[in-house]
């Protein structure tokens, strides 16, 4: 549905086409192949992988000439970000900025210009400008989180023995990085 949107908001635009939507790497390898565009936009999920998969192989096959590449995701984790900007993306938004911000986004990056999202940028801020965490000591469940690492366990066995949802199990392994 927000695809279907997007697409035709785009559309709308006069100095704006759309040549071209999927939802899979298959079949944006296939799309691309016959249609050339300048800017491709990436969700980080897709229906066969991720979108880093596709934009690591946009870069292998195109060489100097890979389209611009833009991320419109749900996905706001600082890892996503900085492995989609370390890829060469022009562009990292988040699905809550509004189609304007993708236009305003598309438009920069035939430029060469990089753009953050609003909510993107937010989140770097307040992470950037975080007092530093490495001072602070690990919390009693930080503590259970590392020693489930230490064990070999994956996120979703923590989270089960725990008794937390996935998302509150990554939240912690994030904020442990962060100490550690």
């Amino acid at each position: 549905m927000f695809t279907d949107g997007l697409i035709e908001l785009l559309s709308s635009e006069d100095d704006l086409d759309v040549v071209g939507q999927t939802s899979s790497i298959d079949g944006a390898k296939r799309s691309l192949l016959t249609a050339s565009p300048d800017v491709v936009l990436l969700d980080v999920q897709l229906h066969d992988g991720d979108g880093f998969q596709l934009h690591e192989y946009l870069n292998g096959e195109c060489g100097a000439q890979v389209p611009a590449i833009l991320y419109v995701t749900g996905d706001d984790r600082l890892i996503s970000i900085n492995r989609a900007m370390s890829l060469g993306a022009m562009a990292y938004l988040d699905k809550t900025g509004g189609w304007e911000e993708v236009a305003r986004a598309i438009r920069r990056a035939v430029t060469g210009a990089k753009t953050l999202g609003t909510n993107v940028a937010a989140k770097l801020a307040e992470y950037s400008f975080a007092p530093d965490s490495s001072k602070q000591p690990l919390s009693v469940r930080e503590i259970e989180i590392l020693t489930g690492i230490s064990e070999g366990l994956t996120a979703k066995e923590m989270a089960g023995q725990m008794g937390l949802a996935l998302p509150t199990v990554r939240t912690y392994v994030s904020r442990l990085f962060k100490k550690l």
